[in-house]
């Protein structure tokens, strides 16, 4: 069961507070001084929450309350003002001094469990798959009291006092971040360079930002909305619809990166052949156009290897298509591993492979098509005793002015290579 300190001197709403936090079915443990609480906080229990009185016997329980929330062996506690107070000053001033409520003692009987519903209610579908939070705020008692509360919602957070050090840790560490809260007004500056930086760069473009300030100008509220920003939070916040507008930032968060996933497996569906995994023949043709017109315009060398499995049909045949396709699979494997990263590997077609070799001479090109010639001969077979080769074609862009013509050549000698015995290169 979850632990709550309730630190109040009046026994009568000490009792009235247990009949409460009972039927949240929290085990209660009760203070009622300053001092004793610390000395409860300092054991081995640990608390989840704590209320506090503004006004005790022995100092102010706001005093109380900075000092927890600046200690970081206390992030985990989220603390509650319940008082007689019932002035605005109170409960700004609750706020400041880190608390997550500021409930008069006599709503208590009728908001104090609704409220503690709520807030693990929310904090229940707060997270969508381990998210990270980037916390940007100057002021160090507000720094962990932001951060504290994120984490009692399940969120990681890594926190900054200036946008250089937010900034410098991005472009190190590249983490996948999910959400942003920034602080706009800072020391001597405004996040304006974070907005930017996030904006700016691929990988956080869709990073949402939620803005705390403490200016409620409509004007400046609509700079921010404009530079980026996503949503706006004032100063001090409620923390009942600060973790709804996280969740809600997050929900977009996740929506869009699960539409940009689905996007990235149709694109990757459309350019590539679903058995071998290579990139299929519609792609090689735009790739090897590009790749073309790179070469005329800085006057490099380029290859190409066209590559066909020999006696492919007689597997089929003796052995079944599940085999053939096998076969294909690991051909690909082979191919894929015999050339370097930037080289485009394709299904031409049936048996049939072709290899853009960008940047490589017609010598260079003769070595790689010996290498791709012995990896297929080393692949394992099981279901018989011949070993599994290929007929190689090869051409290079010095011997043709266009790409259709050098794909021409390289399959000319493809089929010269068939008939001057298989399992050989052809390259004159």
């Amino acid at each position: 069961m979850p632990e709550v300190l309730v630190v109040e001197d009046s026994k009568f709403f000490q009792k009235v507070l247990e009949n409460e936090f009972r039927e949240l079915e929290y085990n209660v443990t009760f203070v009622s001084s300053i001092n004793e609480a610390k000395n409860i906080l300092s054991g081995n229990k640990k608390f989840h929450l704590a209320t506090v009185d503004i006004e005790l016997p022995d100092g102010s329980g706001l005093d109380f309350c900075r000092e927890v929330k600046s200690n970081p062996a206390f992030n985990y506690l989220q603390l509650l003002v319940i008082t007689s107070s019932n002035d605005e000053d109170s409960r700004e001033k609750a706020f400041k001094s880190g608390a997550i409520a500021f409930i008069k003692k006599d709503e208590v009987p009728h908001r104090l469990k609704s409220y503690i519903k709520n807030i693990h209610s929310i904090i229940s579908n707060i997270s969508y798959s381990n998210n990270l939070v980037i916390l940007l705020e100057d002021n160090d008692f507000q720094r962990k009291y932001i951060k504290s509360t994120l984490e009692f919602a399940g969120l990681k957070v890594i926190d900054f006092s200036n946008n250089e050090s937010l900034i410098e840790y991005l472009e190190n560490n590249k983490p996948i971040v999910d959400l942003a809260i920034f602080n706009y007004f800072l020391d001597g500056q405004n996040c304006l360079k974070s907005i930017l930086y996030l904006k700016e760069t691929k990988l956080y473009e869709q990073v949402p930002i939620i803005m705390l300030t403490v200016s409620n100008d409509l004007s400046h509220k609509y700079e921010l909305f404009m530079i980026g920003a996503t949503d706006f939070i004032l100063k001090p916040f409620d923390t009942g619809d600060f973790y709804l507008r996280i969740r809600n930032q997050l929900k977009t968060k996740y929506l869009i990166d699960m539409l940009d996933a689905k996007n990235k497996l149709l694109t990757i569906s459309s350019i590539t052949d679903d058995l071998t995994k290579l990139y299929n023949r519609r792609f090689f043709w735009e790739t090897i156009e590009k790749e073309h017109k790179r070469h005329s315009r800085i006057n490099s060398e380029y290859s190409i290897i066209m590559l066909d499995i020999d006696n492919f049909k007689k597997i089929n045949d003796n052995f079944g298509h599940g085999t053939g396709d096998l076969v294909l699979t690991d051909v690909a494997f082979s191919l894929k591993n015999a050339v370097r990263n930037t080289d485009i590997v394709a299904r031409y077609g049936g048996e049939e492979f072709i290899i853009l070799l960008p940047d490589t001479k017609k010598d260079n090109a003769i070595v790689v098509a010996n290498k791709i010639l012995n990896s297929i001969r080393e692949i394992p077979v099981n279901f018989r005793t011949e070993p599994i080769t290929a007929s190689i074609g090869l051409a290079s862009s010095r011997e043709e002015n266009n790409y259709e013509k050098i794909i021409s050549l390289a399959d000319e000698r493809l089929y010269k290579a068939k008939n001057n015995g298989r399992n050989r290169i052809e390259y004159d």
